[in-house]
C-alpha cells in the first residue's frame, strides 16, 4: 500500500463527522468494533480480504474516540450549581479593560464542604480590573456553565471551538469573587514560555514602530491580540490570513534557519538534526501548541528524521499520518477553522502543484513557482473561504505573491534582531529600521488593493 494513512485516516474522519452529527451510544459502538475486529482476524487468519471490515472497523474507531472524548469531563455534572475551585493559570486569553479571560487548570473543587481532586481545564471570564498571570493559583466562587452551541446554522459554534481546545465548562465571575491569589511557582517550560514571550515583546516594541510591532508579535507569537480586529480583517479579505497564523512558513523558516546556524559552526548533520526538531517543538509549545504549527512540527521532524536515516519522504502520506495523530489526540480539532485551513491548504501544496508542473515545464523561476503555489493553495480554500466567511478574495494570488516573500523576510529579520538585541543596539537598530521599511511598504499595497472593490 502505497499511502496507508490515506487509508487508515479518511474513515477515521468519517467516523467522527458521523458521532457529531447522529447520537449514538458508545458501549454500543464499542460492542460493534469488537465484533468487526474478531471478523477481521477470523478474515485474515484465512486469507480473505477484509478491506471493508477494515474500513467499517475504522469507522466505527473514529465513532467511538469522539464520543469518549465528548463524555471526558468531570466538571459538567456540577454545572449550574454554585462552586469553589482551585487551579493554576495556564493561559492569558486576553486582557482589556474591566474585562480578561483566562485558561485555568483546576486541580480541585470544593463542593458542600467536601474537597474533590480533578485535573481538567476551564475558561474564566473575569469582569473587573484584576488581572492574574501565567502560574498564578487561584481559589474563585461561581457558578459553572456549559458552553452553548450555535442554534443559527452555519454560525460560529463556540461549544465546539472550546472543545477543540478540551474546554467543556465555563465560569464568568466579577472579580470580587476571586478569594485568594497566590504566585506559583513556575516549572521549568512555564518560565522558557514568559521569558521567550517578554524576551520578543521587549525586543520588538523597542526597535519598531508601534504597528510593526503588533504585527511581528502577532505573527511570531501566533496571538491576534495584538492586532485590532479592522487590520485582521484586511488581511482575510486578501487571502493573508494565513500569514498571521503561525503554520508550515514559520516552522520551515526556523528549522531552516537552525539547521543553516549548526552546519555553518560544524555541527554533526545527526546533532544538527535533532536540536532543530527539538527546538520546534519547544517553539510550538511556547506559543501555546496550535494544530496548524503540531501539523507542521509532525511532518518537519519526519522529513528531518528520513534525512538521517535515509529513508524515502511521501509528503502527503505523512500529512496524513499528521492528521491521524493530531484527530486521536482530540477528535474536535476537525471542527476549528484554522485546524481545515491548515491541512486543506498543505494537501492542495502538496497535491496541485505536481499536476501543474508538467504544464510549467518549460518556464522556469522562483516567481512561477510561488505563483504555481499560491494558486494551488487558492483553489483549495476557495469552498471553505466561501463557506465561513461568505466571500472570496478573487485577487488574492496578487497580495500573496507580492507580500509573502516581504513577510519571509521581516520574519527573519525580527528572528536576528530579537537574538542580537541581547548583544549590541547599533546592528539592532538597522535590522529595525529595514523591517519597518518593508512593513511599511507592505501596508501601502494592502491600502492599493484594498481599493478595487472585488
Amino acid at each position: 500500500m502505497r499511502r496507508p494513512f490515506v487509508f487508515f485516516t479518511i474513515p477515521i474522519l468519517l467516523g467522527i463527522i458521523f458521532y457529531y452529527y447522529i447520537s449514538t451510544k458508545i458501549y454500543l459502538i464499542l460492542f460493534l468494533l469488537i465484533i468487526t475486529l474478531i471478523i477481521n482476524l477470523i478474515g485474515l487468519k484465512l486469507n480473505y480480504s477484509m478491506t471493508v471490515f477494515i474500513l467499517i472497523s475504522l469507522f466505527l474507531l473514529g465513532i467511538l474516540i469522539t464520543g469518549i472524548k465528548a463524555e471526558g469531563s468531570k466538571l459538567i455534572k456540577y454545572i449550574d450549581s454554585p462552586i469553589e475551585i482551585k487551579g493554576t493559570i495556564k493561559e492569558v486569553k486576553s486582557v482589556s479593560e474591566g474585562e480578561s479571560r483566562y485558561v485555568v487548570d483546576v486541580h480541585n473543587i470544593n463542593l458542600e464542604a467536601t474537597d474533590i481532586q480533578i485535573s481538567e481545564k476551564i475558561l474564566l471570564k473575569v469582569i473587573g480590573e484584576i488581572k492574574l498571570e501565567l502560574g498564578d493559583v487561584i481559589d474563585v466562587r461561581g457558578i459553572l456553565k456549559e458552553p452553548l452551541p450555535n442554534t443559527n446554522p452555519k454560525l460560529f459554534n463556540y461549544k465546539l471551538n472550546l472543545l477543540a481546545e478540551n474546554i467543556y465548562t465555563t465560569m464568568t465571575i466579577k472579580d470580587y469573587s476571586i478569594m485568594n491569589v497566590e504566585k506559583g511557582k513556575l516549572n521549568f517550560l512555564l518560565r522558557l514560555k514568559m521569558g521567550f514571550v517578554n524576551r520578543v515583546e521587549e525586543g520588538l516594541d523597542f526597535y519598531l514602530s508601534e504597528g510593526n510591532s503588533s504585527l511581528m508579535k502577532s505573527i511570531l507569537l501566533g496571538n491576534y491580540s495584538y492586532l485590532d480586529m479592522e487590520y485582521i480583517q484586511q488581511f482575510r479579505d486578501l487571502g493573508l490570513a494565513h500569514i498571521l497564523a503561525v503554520s508550515g512558513l514559520h516552522i520551515g523558516i526556523i528549522a531552516g534557519l537552525f539547521i543553516m546556524l549548526f552546519a555553518f559552526l560544524g555541527v554533526d548533520r545527526r546533532i544538527n538534526i535533532s536540536l532543530t526538531i527539538t527546538i520546534i517543538w519547544v517553539y510550538g509549545y511556547i506559543i501555546g501548541s496550535p494544530p496548524s504549527v503540531l501539523r507542521a512540527n509532525i511532518m518537519f521532524t519526519i522529513l528531518l528524521l528520513s534525512q538521517i536515516f535515509a529513508e524515502p519522504y511521501d509528503s502527503i502520506n505523512t500529512l496524513f499520518f499528521a492528521l491521524l495523530i493530531l484527530i486521536i489526540l482530540n477528535p474536535f480539532w476537525i471542527f476549528n477553522i484554522g485546524f481545515q485551513l491548515s491541512f486543506i491548504a498543505t494537501f492542495f501544496i502538496l497535491y496541485l502543484t505536481k499536476k501543474f508542473k508538467p504544464i510549467f515545464s518549460s518556464i522556469e523561476g522562483i516567481i512561477i513557482k510561488s505563483l504555481v503555489g499560491i494558486v494551488s493553495v487558492q483553489i483549495g480554500l476557495f469552498p471553505i473561504l466561501a463557506y465561513y466567511f461568505n466571500k472570496i478574495p478573487i485577487i488574492s494570488f496578487v497580495p500573496n505573491l507580492l507580500l509573502v516573500p516581504i513577510f519571509t523576510i521581516c520574519i527573519v529579520l525580527s528572528i536576528f534582531l530579537i537574538f542580537l538585541s541581547i548583544f549590541t543596539n547599533n546592528i539592532s537598530y538597522s535590522i529595525g529600521f529595514i523591517i519597518d521599511t518593508l512593513l511599511n511598504f507592505q501596508c501601502k499595497v494592502i491600502e492599493i488593493i484594498n481599493y478595487f472593490p472585488i
